[in-house]
């Protein structure tokens, strides 16, 4: 009995299509196990307790993960940002100041 308990821990088994263990998520989203628990430890990533069971709902776990995005900025469209500042208006010095003769 030990045998067939040990297997059924070990193969991930779905709860049902809407809701997802541990092992599915962090196979999912390509992280660690521990990851994941952590992020639940901290409650940064929406789940569900069940006494000790923690789920997640796929829906939740892939909006979530687009809440998370994080767009690629073209290295000319940075420079432009970050060198603003730094460029001044160029100010003709002539025209502030009248030479007198």
């Amino acid at each position: 009995m030990k045998k067939i308990d040990q297997q059924m821990t070990d193969q991930t088994v779905s709860i049902s299509p809407e809701f997802l263990g541990i092992r599915e998520v962090s196979q999912h989203l390509g992280v660690s196990n521990s990851t994941l628990y952590s992020l639940v430890e901290e409650q940064r990533i929406p789940h569900y307790r069940i006494g000790r069971l923690i789920r997640f709902k796929r829906s939740e776990i892939d909006a979530w993960m687009e809440g998370n995005k994080k767009d690629c900025i073209a290295p000319e469209k940075m420079a432009r940002k970050v060198l603003e500042p730094v460029q001044k208006h160029k100010i003709d010095i002539d025209r502030l100041v009248p030479l007198t003769h």
